[in-house]
């Protein structure tokens, strides 16, 4: 149910609708549109709870049942698994680590006031309470840069697997598409109750492989603890407000708990196929691209050599002939490849390439 390139093709649609909600895709909204109902038709038959109060049974049950089943995965992960292998895991959720919590702004118009308060205090945990350094995508940020990974969310797209991708575009789906906001509610809260457990492989790992930025995982675990009680907040405000549907609610969690796994079994699959997870020295491997000022045109790499940000999206000065990475901020002559602001990462390898055919001059 993940598609192939399709997955990418969507995440992409998703992303634009960052910024415009109103963004019309229809080959992948068609695609979308079927692989949640290939995954809500994938969900154990059962009759579903008619009650708030059948739903919390539900949602507890599910949960318990999870955690006392077996965990192979889990246990490679916090006991056998490399460092490499560990990295793999690392990358296929980057897009999800980098983007932590994005999709959550749009489901805050689709809820009632009441219910809009524990969500909230949700998002406001995953933003660092204010402090940029403690938000989570920041966390993430930091576990890359010690794996010598790179930090450009587009280098990852490319490259994760479909069901890495279709993971962020289930948020994408209850925020935006689906037809009622207790599907999100549903998932939120069955996530925010079990990640504490599931992350506990993590730590673990990160603890054997002496990984230091582990916070991304062992916040969560913190902090997940009460967002859970925040779900449940969520969902008896919803009730009270009488906007709950608790079997939309609950096919949500199921939903979210096919999703995650699934995702989760694609990455650790990739992981123990003993590939080596990407590093900033793959960029140097990336090739070039051409920019062009007042008729100039240089070859440029297509990476940062800080971090890997992909210098094609930076901003040009047609005045100073430079370039601007556009993840840290670093400045690059275009006429002799000098650093010229930002941290220090060295010289840019750029080669003019003579005048434009725009401007009459023989190549």
């Amino acid at each position: 149910m993940t598609g192939s390139g399709i997955q990418r093709d969507l995440y992409l649609a998703n992303r634009q609708r960052l910024k415009v909600p109103t963004v019309s895709a229809p080959a992948v909204d068609a695609f979308e549109q079927r692989w949640i109902e290939e995954g809500l038709n994938a969900l154990p038959a059962a009759d579903d709870p008619a009650t708030h109060a059948q739903l919390m049974q539900r949602l507890a049950t599910l949960i318990e049942q999870e955690l006392q089943a077996p965990q192979d995965g889990a246990s490679y992960v916090a006991s056998s698994m490399t460092r490499d292998e560990f990295g793999i895991l690392v990358q296929e959720f980057a897009v999800d680590g980098l983007t932590e919590a994005q999709a959550f702004y749009f489901i805050m118009p689709r809820l009632s006031l009441e219910a809009q308060m524990p969500m909230l205090r949700i998002m406001i945990d995953e933003f660092g309470s204010g402090n940029l350094k403690r938000a989570h995508t920041s966390l993430y940020l930091n576990l890359l840069n010690e794996l010598n990974m790179p930090t450009a969310l587009d280098y990852y797209v490319d490259r994760v697997e479909p069901a890495c991708l279709g993971f962020v575009n289930f948020f994408f789906w209850l925020t935006l598409r689906a037809d009622d906001a207790s599907y999100f509610a549903g998932a939120i809260t069955y996530l925010e109750t079990i990640i504490p457990s599931f992350f506990e492989c993590y730590t673990a790992a990160c603890k054997r492989l002496g990984i230091q930025a582990h916070a991304y995982y062992s916040e969560h675990q913190h902090i997940d603890a009460f967002h859970a009680i925040e779900g449940q907040r969520l969902l008896k405000a919803m009730e009270d407000t009488g906007t709950l549907d608790a079997a939309k609610a609950w096919r949500g969690a199921q939903l979210a708990s096919l999703i995650t796994a699934t995702a989760f079994d694609a990455a650790l699959a990739k992981a123990r196929l003993a590939h080596p997870p990407l590093r900033v020295d793959d960029y140097q491997e990336e090739g070039y691209f051409t920019a062009e000022v007042a008729g100039q045109r240089y070859r440029v790499p297509q990476f940062c050599p800080h971090r890997g940000g992909r210098l094609a999206h930076g901003y040009i000065n047609a005045t100073c002939k430079t370039i601007a990475c556009p993840l840290h901020h670093s400045v690059f002559s275009l006429e002799t490849g000098e650093q010229i602001a930002g941290p220090a990462c060295g010289r840019l390898c750029v080669e003019p390439l003579g005048r434009s055919a725009e401007d009459g001059v023989q190549q």
